[in-house]
């Protein structure tokens, strides 16, 4: 049945994979963004979350062992991340019914058609992404953008999905241990200092906070 759905796309690892697309040698490897004037790490590889560097971590504890770990840092450049970014945004505008930029890396779409079809242009949204601008996306397809979300990042974590998730499509077990997996703090909408509140309350998991009475 022909039905309208909301999209998110988001493109994993922006700043890491817009340097990636430019010096190939930091493919499969950790790598770091830095903030303005190299202070911290703003944006890390997947290797490098690997590697347990958090967020907003001092370059300067991590350059001694950086060579020996295999640790690769880029400064940052936004003037080159605002321009792929708009590529991006322009792409999606074409390919759906509306677009809403949520952020540099962003943004939710319309999409209309059947299951079969908006994940056919889930899939075709990716690949064009990538062909035009080197980006690897992944894609979430639901009825809302709480869901879209989720979606997301099941296609994220979910190796057999290929970067694009239709949440209507996925089995009912997988689901659930994804809401049990994922913190509360992925709920769209739900910010740090919410979810801080949320963890004191014992509610941990996005399906703690769906099961709760309060």
């Amino acid at each position: 049945m022909t039905d309208e759905y909301i999209a998110l796309v988001d493109v994993n690892s922006f700043y890491v994979s817009a340097e990636r697309v430019f010096d190939p040698s930091l493919l499969d490897r950790p790598v770091v963004v830095l903030s303005n004037n190299d202070g911290c790490c703003v944006a890390m590889s997947q290797e490098a979350k690997d590697l347990g560097i958090p967020f907003g971590y001092p370059w300067f504890k991590l350059q001694a062992t950086a060579d020996k770990i295999g640790l690769a840092a880029r400064s940052s450049n936004y003037e080159l991340y605002g321009e792929m970014s708009a590529r991006i945004m322009g792409l999606l505008s074409r390919m759906s019914i509306w677009t809403e930029v949520y952020s540099i890396d962003e943004a939710f779409l319309g999409l209309r058609g059947t299951l079969d079809e908006v994940h056919a242009a889930g899939e075709q949204i990716k690949l064009e992404i990538l062909r035009l601008t080197g980006l690897p996306v992944c894609v979430g397809i639901a009825k809302t953008k709480t869901l879209a979300k989720l979606a997301n990042q099941a296609a994220k974590k979910i190796p057999q999905l290929a970067g694009v998730c239709v949440w209507d499509r996925v089995p009912a077990t997988t689901t659930e241990q994804l809401l049990e997996d994922l913190p509360v703090g992925e709920v769209w909408g739900i910010g740090h200092r919410v979810a801080k509140r949320l963890n004191g309350m014992g509610i941990v998991s996005i399906k703690d906070f769906r099961d709760t009475d309060e």
